[in-house]
């Protein structure tokens, strides 16, 4: 057995976290082409709260499957694991850069109609 169990167990929680982790950043960009502006930094330092979290989460399912020994069980699951966990993290930059991209253009473009 592992560490944490039952409502602790990390083999749970990636799932809400990885969702909310690409939800922040998609609902600001939703939010930019609805014309509203505010709060996409707070959206954006959400995604990589949400995102370090899987990471720890999967992280802390893999040490608890070593402290169980179950060797199988990671040679089965790990090297999938891992290109999802680097799909994740390539995608999350993406998006959380072309959210930061589109808020900075428009920041800039505000800035030049001002006297």
């Amino acid at each position: 057995m592992g560490i944490l169990k039952g409502i602790l167990d990390p083999a749970v929680y990636w799932i809400p976290f990885a969702i909310a982790a690409f939800f922040c950043p998609v609902f600001s960009i939703i939010r930019f082409y609805n014309k509203q502006y505010r709060g996409w930094q707070m959206l954006t330092f959400l995604s990589l709260i949400f995102g370090t979290l899987v990471l720890l989460e999967e992280y802390l399912m893999v040490n608890n499957w070593v402290l169980a020994g179950e060797v199988e069980t990671l040679k089965n699951t790990v090297p999938g694991m891992s290109l999802l966990l680097v799909v994740f993290v390539i995608f999350g930059i993406a998006l959380n850069v072309y959210n930061w991209y589109i808020h900075q253009k428009e920041i800039l473009e505000r800035r030049g109609k001002r006297p």
